[in-house]
């Protein structure tokens, strides 16, 4: 019994076209697969930026650099000017080693679950007489770090946590790491700023109704109602969504989080007042003047 994941036995009634260069129908099948590949984008599923300025990836499979390498420069472009940037693989079923060479980093932080324990290349046989085609491994890889080798082991991460946890465990990480490099003031506002929005969503809260309508009311030229279960932010011309971050901070849902507040309460529980949070760390505080 093999202990190697890739080693696998296949029936196959015929040879498949693509497993000779030269075969009848090869040329077809390798452009057949080309297209298919093409379509799902080469494997590069989703680029953009999360809040802090930490780029993302989610990247589904490693494509042979030959094919995707145009695909992978255009990702790797966009995220080009990020401060950190995160690489989702919980949906990668590995590939060809020429594209994780192309987009491989200097240094990461793993962040998840140990991994399947793929890793070695192989090489598909045809076995004429028995119909069988047999997927064979025929290198290994080793890491440049351990001098190991990770082939029915899989990889343990530096940061353990669920799969489905993992890409807001990675985004808190690297906010922390580059909040604590931040050698100016600005930039520690910037990343605790953005920190403080990513433990919110790792630890969501939900505000009673009752709790938000004692929120609502006039607080000099600011204005809160509540409405179908949810608290609203008006000032001249807009209506914007309040979002709970805490139990009494609120951002507001208008895609730039630039202005968020904070009630202002009595031990007794009456709200008092307002206070407006701005990114640059700026505060005003706007006493309440009506219900």
């Amino acid at each position: 019994m093999s202990k190697d994941k890739h080693l696998r036995i296949l029936y196959a009634p015929a040879q498949p076209p693509d497993l000779e260069p030269n075969a009848p129908g090869a040329a077809a099948a390798r452009e057949k697969m080309n297209r298919e590949l093409a379509a799902m984008n080469f494997g590069f599923a989703k680029v953009e930026q999360l809040s802090g300025n930490v780029g993302y990836l989610d990247l589904r499979g490693f494509v042979g650099a030959e094919l995707a390498g145009e695909t992978a420069t255009a990702a790797m472009s966009f995220l080009a000017h990020s401060d950190a940037v995160i690489i989702d693989l919980r949906q990668n079923g590995g590939g060809s080693p020429s594209m994780v060479q192309l987009i491989t980093i200097k240094r990461a932080t793993l962040v998840g679950e140990t991994t399947g324990g793929g890793a070695h290349p192989v090489r598909p046989h045809f076995l004429a007489d028995v119909h069988l085609l047999a997927l064979i491994p025929f290198g290994r890889a080793v890491s440049p770090i351990t001098g190991t080798n990770w082939e029915g082991t899989g990889v343990t991460p530096d940061l353990q946590v669920p799969a489905d946890k993992a890409l807001v465990a990675a985004h808190r990480d690297a906010l922390k790491k580059l909040h604590d490099q931040a050698q100016d003031a600005e930039r520690k506002q910037k990343f605790a700023w953005a920190l403080q929005k990513v433990e919110a969503l790792a630890n969501p809260v939900t505000p009673s109704a009752e709790v938000l309508k004692s929120f609502a009311g006039s607080y000099g030229k600011l204005t809160l109602s509540y409405e179908n279960g949810s608290l609203w932010f008006l000032w001249p011309g807009r209506k914007l969504r309040a979002v709970p971050m805490t139990a009494d901070t609120f951002t507001l849902d208008d895609g730039r989080d630039v202005l968020r507040f904070r009630m202002e309460t009595e031990a007794s529980g009456k709200v008092t007042g307002l206070i407006e949070l701005y990114d640059d760390g700026r505060t005003e505080r706007s006493p309440r003047t009506g219900s």
